[in-house]
């Protein structure tokens, strides 16, 4: 269901230089791999009752950026096998088995 609402996101706000996959590939890889840095040392202190709210809403925060590098990733790949002759409106799936394109 996230994929539905943020993958519009993607398609219209990307920096035009780096490219579209790779903008959110790289920005939040990198946004992630700090917030964790600093999230590490703090980790037993949010793992207590009364803060689980909070730890709740880090962990939020860690899935949503992982599905940001997710659906980018996949775009990547499905650009990367697409053939020239491919109709734009086709639609893909990545599997973990194979790219499924259905006309």
């Amino acid at each position: 269901m996230v994929k539905i609402v943020q993958a519009p996101f993607i398609d219209s706000y990307y920096f035009k230089s780096i490219g579209k996959c790779k903008t959110y590939i790289g920005g939040f890889a990198f946004a992630l791999s700090i917030a964790l840095f600093f999230i590490a040392p703090h980790i037993e202190e949010l793992a207590r009752p009364k803060t689980v709210n909070l730890l709740t809403a880090v962990w939020t925060g860690v899935v949503v950026s992982s599905i940001f590098i997710q659906i980018s990733g996949e775009m990547l790949i499905i650009k990367i096998f697409k053939k020239p002759e491919d109709k734009p409106r086709d639609l893909c799936f990545l599997t973990s088995e194979r790219i499924l394109v259905v006309s």
